[in-house]
């Protein structure tokens, strides 16, 4: 009888690391419909917040893509079609990104008229 187990990776830091972007997005909307027309000093704090949390994930995102990924599909071949989509997500996720960058560099022009 094999009684050797196979440990597993503790992965609470990663589940805690991925709820606190979500929660932070999800509360975008909120924040920005909150700020009233031409009221300019919380839109511009909400731009720096939003780029902190863009460049955070955006690290987040690039050490997976380059550290975890390949690990992941070296070592665990059944899984590939779940980690090439989140390797997908990833890139739909830089998409958005790009596109929000774009988006506050016009609040930024604005604010600074």
């Amino acid at each position: 009888m094999n009684t050797q187990t196979i440990e597993r990776p503790d992965t609470a830091d990663m589940v805690l690391v991925h709820r606190a972007f979500r929660r932070h997005f999800d509360a975008l909307p909120g924040l920005v419909g909150g700020v009233a027309d031409g009221d300019t000093a919380p839109a511009g704090r909400i731009v720096e917040f939003l780029t902190e949390l863009d460049t955070g994930l955006h690290h987040h995102h690039a050490a997976e893509d380059e550290l975890m990924w390949p690990l992941l599909l070296g070592r665990a071949k059944t899984d590939g079609a779940l980690i090439l989509r989140m390797e997908e997500q990833h890139e739909r996720i830089a998409e958005l990104i790009a596109r929000a960058g774009r988006q506050r560099r016009g609040i930024r022009r604005i604010d600074a008229s």
